[in-house]
């Protein structure tokens, strides 16, 4: 979860007596750089590694100093302000220990071997089936047929509600992500309590559906914890906002970029098909080189230095996941890629890291592998059938629509 921030000028944070200006340096403020903003995010790692805002808030963008934060331990998001978007503050990203392990623990109790077989066992059928229905012309638009609605059907299964609204839930989702940009307009704010609102409407009506009419599944375990006290009906309801907004969210992304990978490039369908050793480096390169959100926020409880510079306790701290995924200290021709890299001591930063790190990577890192794994098994040959079409936003790359020209 990110900060909510308005259009601003800013300050170098070196030092320099000349301001940069802000709408040239930072990607945020041109839509069209949004798909491609790495060239942007090169100079700030080159020259403004620490760049303050007018509102206070740092953005931090070298690997080394973008790990240190996510994993500093004197640091918070409960004490964050969402704004519209408070909810999640009753969700275990928007809150600091010792609630977040007690919401963590619930969660990872449910996140069993045997339960993520069954949920994949969900995904690869409805993959499948996709795939057989595209057999008879070959074409199939990848992202909503193989990406999209496995993945909701997927959390559907999870949380024990039927698989249905898949377009409605990734349309309002996308609007509620908008409203998470570090330079976030009027209109992407609008858009953003528009998405939220809907959301909490959806999850409520399914939540009180579930009471009525219990089902195995995660929304029963958060019903039984609220019963025994644990859990608020607030806390409740957020938590299964976020299950349902995130469940398909950065998978989408994942597995959209995977697929496009394959269709571009042969050899690596074939060494996808062939050798299961390479499924987890493929999706790890997969994540460094995209990273499906682009940054998240903290708040600094003490003064912490970075890059020459020290962040004053206090600080609302913006870190660049995507440009951390690409900083050519840590990983060589970072722009290159390249999934037999060696990645020894330096891993991605896509999932965060430390005591907020993504809950969820497993779930998407299995999506992303049983859905590229079905298509490269069934089939000979995977193309494109003109460009994707993407919809990037300040906080996320995603891809909007992608046709396949598929032979079996």
């Amino acid at each position: 979860m990110v900060s909510i921030t308005p259009p601003h000028e800013g300050r170098p944070s070196t030092g320099l007596s000349t301001a940069p200006d802000l709408t040239e340096l930072l990607p945020f403020y041109h839509e069209e750089l949004l798909d491609d903003p790495y060239p942007h995010f090169r100079r700030l790692r080159d020259e403004f590694p620490v760049l303050k805002l007018e509102d206070g808030t740092y953005v931090v963008s070298r690997y080394d100093d973008v790990s240190t934060l996510l994993r500093h331990t004197k640091s918070s998001v409960q004490q964050l302000d969402f704004g519209a978007f408070d909810i999640f503050h009753s969700t275990v990203i928007g809150i600091d220990a010792p609630a977040h392990t007690f919401h963590r623990r619930l969660v990872n109790n449910l996140f069993t071997p045997k339960s993520v077989r069954s949920w994949m066992a969900t995904t690869a059928s409805i993959v499948e089936r996709a795939l057989s229905e595209a057999e008879t012309t070959g074409q199939i638009e990848a992202v909503r047929e193989l990406c999209l609605v496995p993945t909701h059907a997927t959390m559907c299964s999870m949380l024990g509600i039927p698989a249905k609204h898949a377009d409605e839930v990734r349309h309002y989702t996308y609007q509620f992500a908008r409203g998470f940009g570090l330079v976030a307009t009027e209109d992407d704010l609008r858009a953003g309590a528009e998405g939220s609102a809907w959301l909490e409407n959806y999850c409520a009506e399914a939540i009180e559906k579930a009471r009525q009419e219990p089902q195995p599944g995660v929304i029963s375990a958060y019903i039984e914890a609220e019963e025994r006290g644990d859990m608020t009906r607030r806390e409740t309801t957020a938590s299964i906002m976020l299950f349902l907004a995130t469940g398909h969210f950065s998978t989408v992304t994942l597995a959209a970029h995977g697929l496009e990978r394959m269709a571009r490039d042969p050899e690596l369908v074939a060494a996808f098909r062939d050798d299961p050793a390479v499924r987890p480096k493929v999706i790890n390169e997969l994540l460094r080189f995209v990273a499906p959100e682009t940054g998240v926020t903290r708040l600094t409880l003490e003064d912490v230095e970075v890059a020459g510079t020290v962040l004053p306790a206090g600080s609302t701290v913006y870190v660049l996941l995507a440009s951390a995924n690409r900083d050519e200290r840590v990983f060589p021709d970072p722009d290159r890629f390249d999934y037999t890299r060696d990645t020894q001591g330096r891993q991605h930063l896509s999932f965060a890291a430390g005591l907020h790190s993504c809950m969820g990577q497993v779930l998407a890192r299995q999506s992303t592998d049983t859905i590229m794994t079905a298509v490269a098994q069934r089939c000979a040959r995977i193309e494109l059938a003109g460009d994707p079409e993407y919809n990037s936003i300040q906080h996320a790359r995603q891809w909007k629509t992608m046709n396949l020209q598929l032979t079996f």
